[in-house]
């Protein structure tokens, strides 16, 4: 091999150990690096500010949880048809509520706040109005939607929970036809005669 073989052969080696080297180091501290990282809050700012006024507007009555899976909150009837079913559970896998309002006494859930953009707000009327305000609806699940915000008033916030988060008995038809009385709270009720 004469000298200029040897020369390129020991330049391209040269190069191939530059390489592997400058890459081995970024590789070995991949392997060490966890494949997760931890969010640093758990609510956005707009979230944050809503749920530090909602503490404040129901803070007597209720307990405020957020971004609890609707998954936790309502399941499938027994009676239910599997084939309208399956398409909404496909549609609200994943899906969230940002807060729950549960009564203090048992933690029963009394409500859901959602928080809503201001362009889904002003939606087109031939847009098709999301699944879960009409399952809300149709279980007795109080469902009060709040138009995201950087600041809210404690007063507006509660008056919106108060209408929708009845306190007198609503009945419900059972699947069998009777009706029960399901009752959400007993503050507001004079048992002196």
């Amino acid at each position: 091999m004469d000298a200029f073989s040897l020369g390129l052969v020991l330049a391209g080696a040269g190069l191939l150990m530059l390489f592997v080297l400058r890459r081995s180091p970024d590789r070995r501290l991949h392997a060490l690096r966890p494949p997760f990282e931890k969010h640093t809050q758990l609510f956005t700012p707009e979230e944050r500010a809503l749920f530090l006024v909602l503490q404040q507007a129901v803070a007597g009555d209720f307990a405020v949880f957020g971004k609890l899976r609707v998954a936790d909150i309502l399941h499938p009837s027994r009676h239910a048809d599997k084939a309208i079913l399956k398409p909404l559970l496909r549609q609200l896998s994943g899906r969230r509520f940002q807060f729950v309002l549960c009564h203090k006494a048992d933690l029963s859930v009394a409500g859901v706040v959602q928080m809503e953009e201001r362009s889904h707000h002003r939606r087109p009327h031939d847009a098709p109005l999301d699944p879960l305000i009409e399952i809300c609806s149709q279980v007795g699940l109080p469902l009060v939607r709040i138009i995201a915000s950087p600041c809210y008033e404690v007063s507006e916030i509660q008056q919106k929970i108060m209408d929708e988060v009845r306190r007198e008995p609503v009945f419900v038809a059972e699947p069998d036809g009777r009706k029960e009385p399901r009752i959400s709270g007993l503050d507001h009720i004079d048992f002196q005669s």
